[in-house]
C-alpha cells in the first residue's frame, strides 16, 4: 500500500551511520567500523586519536575486499572531519591500527 511505499521511501532518505571508540589501556589492536551505506553517496568522517596515528578510509563492493580511499595522518593527538561526495561503493570502513591510544571512529552516510 501507499504509506508502506512512503515509509520504505523515507527511510532511504535518512542518513546511516557507524561508530566505535576504544580508551588507550583497551586499545591493543587499533579500531575499525564499517557501515553499509547502501546508495547513500556522501560520506562524512569524523576520527580523533590520543596520539600520532593514521586513519584510513576504505571503499567495498561486497564488505569483504577493501580499497583504500583516503588516508589521515596525524603527527600527534588531534582530530579532523572530512566530508566525501560521491562514494559509489555500497560499503565503508573507517580505521586505525594505532594502539595504546585514545580512538574515536564515525561515519554517516547520506543522500
Amino acid at each position: 500500500d501507499s504509506s508502506s511505499l512512503i515509509s520504505k521511501l523515507v527511510g532511504e532518505l535518512q542518513p546511516v551511520s557507524a561508530s566505535g571508540s576504544v580508551a588507550a589501556a583497551d586499545n591493543a589492536s587499533g579500531l575499525s567500523v564499517v557501515l553499509n551505506k547502501g546508495g547513500r553517496p556522501n560520506v562524512n568522517v569524523y576520527y580523533s586519536l590520543g596520539g600520532a596515528g593514521t586513519v584510513t578510509l576504505m571503499v567495498s563492493l561486497d564488505g569483504n575486499t577493501w580499497r583504500t580511499l583516503k588516508t589521515y595522518t596525524l603527527s600527534g593527538a588531534g582530530s579532523g572531519i572530512d566530508v566525501v561526495q560521491g562514494v559509489a561503493y555500497p560499503y565503508v570502513m573507517l580505521a586505525t591500527s594505532a594502539t595504546g591510544v585514545d580512538v574515536t571512529l564515525e561515519v554517516v552516510a547520506s543522500r
